[in-house]
């Protein structure tokens, strides 16, 4: 009875076995192919967002950014899964396959987690844009708001929701909360300080200063959920839950993170 509880952790005999070695492997081997395909295709989006009109809405330069980027972690980590754990067994390895609670009480531990986590890094993000303008540093918008604030085509506008609370959350959790945090441990390190690692570089590769605080607690957040639940599904959706609720205020109240930054 005890087994099927949704907060029970993984047990370390599990953790340790020779499936979780196979798959911590496979995650390194998915790291070094991720790492240059990133940056290939970042090259390639900066390519390719020179030839995006000058006229054009800007949510459709944010696609023209995003989709390679992810697609790329998206097709590193997958492809290379779907070779060492080829048929069934391809979206169990990946932590995809039903979750171990089931799926309700997944997606219900993922709504109680994010009705207590959005503020909270919600709250990290406000002091930590009050204190940069306070040293006199203040931190750039992301270009993403800016981008989304400007668009006024609807289905732009719906294209860059979806691949920002969707195809975000999945690429990114598969990159870092897997891939990373599972070579980290494969090259010797204590769960602990894979997670550590793997959510700041979660929070760092963003690149704007004033959200790492906010982002590595979010990353030690979804990371905490995917041991919690042993799936992967709970941080995806927990995730995709802080992305769209994120978007949501930003077309709501726009005015406010434009002064915020």
């Amino acid at each position: 009875m005890m087994d099927r509880l949704p907060w029970k952790f993984p047990k370390e005999a599990e953790e340790d076995g020779a499936e979780s070695r196979h798959r911590r492997a496979a995650c390194f081997a998915a790291l070094l192919l991720a790492v240059p395909a990133i940056f290939l295709t970042s090259a390639l989006a900066t390519g390719l967002a020179g030839w995006v009109p000058q006229e054009a809405r800007d949510a459709r330069r944010l696609l023209v950014n995003l989709i390679p980027l992810q697609g790329a972690m998206l097709l590193a980590v997958g492809g290379l899964f779907l070779f060492t754990h080829p048929g069934r067994r391809w979206l169990p390895a990946l932590g995809l396959g039903r979750p171990p609670a089931g799926w309700r009480a997944t997606v219900r531990s993922s709504l109680l987690t994010l009705a207590w986590g959005y503020p909270a890094a919600t709250a990290l993000y406000v002091v930590s844009q009050m204190l940069a303008r306070l040293a006199g540093r203040p931190s750039d918008p992301s270009p993403a708001v800016g981008w989304l604030l400007a668009e006024r085509n609807p289905l732009w506008l719906a294209a860059a929701v979806l691949g920002v609370a969707v195809l975000v959350p999945l690429a990114e959790e598969l990159f870092f909360r897997l891939a990373l945090h599972d070579a980290l441990r494969f090259l010797g390190l204590p769960a602990a300080a894979a997670a550590f690692a793997a959510s700041f570089a979660f929070a760092a590769l963003h690149g704007i200063p004033a959200e790492i605080p906010a982002l590595f607690f979010l990353g030690l957040l979804f990371q905490w959920r995917r041991r919690r639940d042993g799936s992967l599904w709970g941080a995806v959706l927990l995730h995709a839950g802080n992305n769209g609720l994120s978007l949501l205020f930003l077309l709501l109240f726009p005015d406010f993170f434009r002064a915020l930054g």
